[in-house]
């Protein structure tokens, strides 16, 4: 009986125990199944990573094989020179090679030494200029660069974000003060008779602005004279570096040229040199410039010149001239070469109102024709000289004729260019007071000025930081040295107008009117628009 019932047990219990053990194969199969495909995913992991590091490295290989192809043609002189030197030393062995490059290099350098001293100004051109680019570049400016940058905050400060989150998660907390430096490059390295031309590229996140604030710094630290930053390309500026004064001596005035008065250009006459050496051309034809400066600046200078380098088209009867001068000092040497003169404060009102009916007059003749005048012997192009224009817009006494020259002067500034009406102002005070119209000049130059105010008045606000210091300019020994803003140019040019004598003025006045004065009578205020005196055959 207890047999039946324990038989009967086994039999209740079996389909429990057969399933119990079924779930127990089942797991460790499933287990075992689990344990391989994690075998399987590890070692497909190990591939994947195995293949992206591999990836990586053959990523950054080839860039570094870019870079060094972008560098190699960068700088092809460098690369063209070790190749060369590797060829030469494979070609003849290296103790024989060394030799005959040794013998080589002195034959070169005695005969550059010889060409320096025979012909100066070749050697420079064809070769010296670039081996001193080369030696400044490598041999001065990139040793010191990273120095200069550092010392005075040119780089972009930025966050390394990845240090900074490596240290939050570490500490809890952000890292803001971790911060990476990104600088600024030297692109290029340019070096002339008298100037280093370095072109920087800029850092992301800068600015030119951000070199204008720091070149006397930086003309402290490369010892040099000036500092000139200049913008080129997007992402670029030129610093240049004046290693001397090409303007130091006295600038030639412009040779009186026996050639047609249609030869001249009459939008780029040359009056001087630039610090770089090249011809000062100023624009007259669709212009008008104001120069300012101090008793003694060399505003004469400037005049003299402008006249000898207009004198064949003045000879031509392309160019007629017009003069006031209430010092009676600087026109009357050569007022035969005037249309009309005037010295006395009615004699100037009679002319500016005589200037501004012929060019109301022009105005209606080509109306309709024409938008730009080209000066003919009929059309001749209009040019008033005023030697103290403060004389008469403040200090004339009279204040209606004081209102009427700043009315009618205004009115030249504003619609005379188009017609080949151009004024050429000079000041020593360029205050608004003074000079109320001093914006419609599009050149204007400034020469030494008493003070860095003063600069800023003529060529606009920050001109001082941007290089023009004026009020730098000595007295003694620099007349006719200012720097010059024009149409097109965002930063200063310091120039030097040529020196003109008082028989260089006697020489102009013969080579215009050989035959007689060119001036007439100045007419009254009443009186219609004269013609020009046609001079003797």
């Amino acid at each position: 009986m207890q047999a039946q019932q324990a038989a009967s047990s086994v039999v209740e219990w079996l389909p429990a125990i057969v399933i119990g053990l079924l779930a127990v194969l089942a797991g460790v199969l499933l287990v075992r199944f689990l344990r391989a495909v994690g075998r399987a995913l590890s070692a497909l992991g190990q591939a994947v990573s195995v293949l992206v590091t591999l990836g990586k490295g053959v990523f950054w290989l080839l860039r570094m094989m870019a870079r060094l192809l972008g560098l190699a043609g960068r700088f092809w002189r460098s690369t063209a020179g070790l190749v060369l030197l590797v060829a030469w030393l494979s070609l003849w062995g290296f103790r024989l090679g060394v030799l005959l490059l040794c013998g080589l290099a002195v034959v070169l350098v005695s005969t550059a030494i010889v060409w320096q001293i025979r012909a100066p100004e070749s050697f420079d051109v064809y070769c010296g200029r670039f081996v001193r680019s080369w030696w400044l570049r490598w041999g001065y400016y990139q040793w010191r660069w990273s120095t200069w940058v550092r010392n005075l905050a040119l780089s972009v400060r930025q966050p390394d974000e990845a240090q900074v989150a490596y240290e939050g998660s570490r500490t809890g907390a952000g890292a803001a003060s971790l911060v990476t430096l990104d600088s600024p490059e030297i692109y290029r390295v340019r070096s002339g008779p008298a100037w280093d031309e370095v072109v920087v590229k800029l850092a992301v996140g800068q600015t030119v602005e951000d070199f204008d604030g720091q070149t006397e710094a930086l003309a402290a630290a490369r010892r040099s004279r000036r500092c000139v930053v200049r913008e080129l390309d997007p992402g670029f500026v030129a610093l240049d570096f004046e290693r001397r004064d090409p303007l130091a001596d006295t600038v030639p005035a412009p040779v009186l040229a026996d050639v047609p008065g249609d030869a001249v250009d009459l939008s780029a006459v040359p009056v001087g040199s630039t610090e770089y050496g090249s011809p000062w051309l100023l624009p007259v034809l669709g212009s008008h410039t104001l120069t300012a400066g101090v008793t003694g600046a060399g505003k004469g200078s400037l005049m003299w010149s402008l006249l000898r380098g207009l004198a064949p088209a003045i000879r031509d009867g392309l160019v007629r001239v017009r003069g006031i001068d209430p010092k009676v000092l600087e026109m009357e040497f050569g007022r035969d070469l005037l249309h009309r003169y005037a010295t006395t404060p009615a004699e100037a009102v009679s002319l500016v109102e005589e200037y501004s009916a012929d060019m109301h007059a022009r105005q209606q003749r080509v109306r309709g024709s024409t938008r730009k005048v080209e000066p003919t012997t009929d059309e001749p192009l209009e040019l008033l000289l005023v030697d103290e224009l403060g004389a008469l817009t403040k200090y004339l006494g009279d204040k209606q004729s004081q209102q009427r020259i700043t009315q009618l002067l205004g009115h030249a500034l504003t619609q005379g260019r188009g017609l080949a009406f151009s004024v050429l102002g000079f000041v020593q005070d360029p205050t608004k007071e003074t000079v109320p119209m001093r914006d419609l000049f599009p050149t204007r130059v400034c020469l030494r000025t008493q003070t860095e105010s003063q600069t800023e008045m003529v060529l606009g606000d920050g001109a001082a930081e941007r290089g023009a210091l004026s009020d730098r300019v000595p007295e003694d020994g620099a007349e006719g040295t200012g720097y010059v803003l024009g149409e097109g140019r965002k930063r200063p040019l310091r120039v030097r107008a040529g020196w003109v004598p008082d028989d260089g003025v006697g020489a102009l006045t013969e080579f215009c009117a050989p035959n007689g004065p060119l001036t007439g009578p100045l007419p009254d205020s009443s009186s219609e628009p004269s013609k020009r005196r046609l001079r003797a055959a």
